[in-house]
């Protein structure tokens, strides 16, 4: 395990990063909930995320290696230690957003264990996509090659190990910053907590119907780009041929011409046995799509189920109820979503289906998490019927985030994945630059749509002014 040691020496600082921001911003952003810094914050966060770290990896090392020629100069760390400080501080900013700007939220060492463990698992993700991406051969290499030759146990339990330290100094970090609160502030804070929480919870009694809800929505610029973004991306999905005229047994033949440049009739040049690049994304993008539907519909009605279920426990016991039933979802966080997934396809097998099946039942607790808030209280089932709705392409982007990198870490067979495509693509990488650029491009600019669209429907109010 000598190879553990090269996840602190790259992400130990952007961690460092990442928290201090979240705080900052969450505390600034409490203030001017809703307002355009708090969109402005979000908007940094999607746009720092949205693009696989793979494809920007691949991207700088061609331009910056290959073009500029100064890969001798910036050496081996630094390109994936420059990417890591962007993208994890975004990460942790977004999943520490909402937590740090609701004031009504039930903040215990439970739920802080719960936050760190989705947090951790998205920095385990980027560290290990990027530790392939730049052949650093440390623990993410380690972890991929040790799964897919089936001697995983030992890994899989440096992982836990992991978790129970990383989640141990955060909840001392909680529980020392809950401390040196004085009890007047606390008191004070509760109080104004709990007035405010019952004054918008008389407010918002007819005013909070899901057909206004939607309406509002439309106020939103979050909100028309995303819908009108995702539309494009769904049409594209149900008709591939708008883009191409192959059909998909063309698109995956074997031609002449691979790695040829783009050209009249491949606009976006060829791929591995000649293969069209343009006909291998547009059904790239149905097959992403169509199994992102499978998996957000499984995620969607187990979490409803679920959240019913616990729903009904929150109410039963109140608090007591509610961190054992945060306390359960914790178990799905010990070790990170991918994962899962992959000794899932190792034990299973590796088809799309198996990844569907598997991304939808872990997509459950979040369903069920955004929907357990409104289940909970008898009169506010509206508060969880939005979220659901919201919840939506927000699971979306994380199935296809997790999807496209499966493939992108050879656990796909099908050529047309998203992530497969740019797969193929890595060892033709200063020769043929179109055969990545492409599909990692389309990619990003499917998780932004989604994410877009995920803001705008978010049911955020602005503070009045006074």
């Amino acid at each position: 395990m000598t190879k553990v040691p090269s996840i602190l020496q790259l992400c130990i600082l952007p961690v460092l990063v990442g928290v201090g921001l979240s705080i900052l911003f969450g505390r600034v952003s409490s203030k001017v909930k809703g307002r355009w810094f708090d969109k402005l914050i979000q908007l940094f966060c999607i746009l720092a995320i949205s693009a696989p770290v793979f494809y920007i990896g691949m991207a700088l090392q061609y331009n910056l290696c290959y073009v500029a020629g100064l890969c001798s100069f910036v050496g081996n760390y630094v390109l994936p230690h420059s990417i890591l400080l962007i993208v994890i501080p975004a990460l942790i900013i977004w999943q520490t957003h909402p937590y740090f700007i609701n004031r009504t939220h039930k903040k215990s060492v439970i739920s802080n264990t719960l936050i760190t463990g989705i947090s951790l698992g998205f920095v385990l993700f980027v560290y290990t996509l990027l530790d392939i991406t730049f052949g650093l051969n440390g623990f993410g290499d380690l972890l991929v090659n040790s799964i897919n030759f089936g001697s995983y146990t030992g890994v899989l339990f440096v992982l836990i190990i992991i978790f129970f330290i990383v989640t141990l100094f955060s909840n001392l970090l909680f529980s020392g910053s809950r401390y040196i609160q004085s009890e007047y502030f606390k008191r004070k804070t509760e109080f104004i907590d709990e007035v405010n929480t019952e004054k918008e919870s008389d407010e918002i009694t007819i005013s909070t119907k899901i057909k206004t809800y939607l309406l509002n929505r439309l106020k939103s610029p979050y909100f028309y780009i995303g819908a009108v973004l995702v539309s494009i991306i769904i049409v594209i999905a149900i008709s591939p041929n708008l883009l191409t005229p192959y059909s998909l047994q063309e698109a995956v033949g074997i031609y002449p011409g691979s790695w040829d440049p783009p050209s009249p009739d491949h606009p976006l040049g060829q791929g591995v046995f000649g293969r069209d690049i343009l006909a291998l994304i547009a059904w790239g993008i149905q097959d992403l799509i169509l199994f992102g539907i499978g998996a957000v519909l499984i995620g969607l009605i187990g979490g409803v189920i679920l959240g019913v279920i616990l729903g009904y426990i929150v109410g039963k016991f109140n608090r007591w109820g509610y961190n054992a039933v945060i306390g359960s979802m914790i178990l799905f966080y010990i070790l990170p979503i991918f994962v899962y997934v992959i000794v899932s396809m190792t034990i299973f097998g590796s088809s799309s289906l198996i990844t569907m099946l598997t991304i939808g039942v872990l997509l459950i607790p979040s369903f069920a998490r955004g929907f357990l808030p409104g289940v909970s209280r008898k009169s506010n089932i509206e508060r969880g019927v939005k979220s659901l709705i919201s919840q939506i392409p927000l699971n979306f982007a994380i199935f296809a985030m997790i999807y496209t990198a499966i493939g992108f870490l050879g656990f796909s067979g099908l050529p047309y994945q998203l992530g497969n495509i740019i797969s193929q693509a890595r060892s033709q990488i200063l020769i043929a630059p179109w055969g990545f650029s492409w599909a990692g491009a389309m990619i990003s600019i499917i998780i932004l749509s989604f994410l877009l669209f995920h803001i705008g429907l978010k049911d955020y109010k602005p503070k009045l002014r006074k």
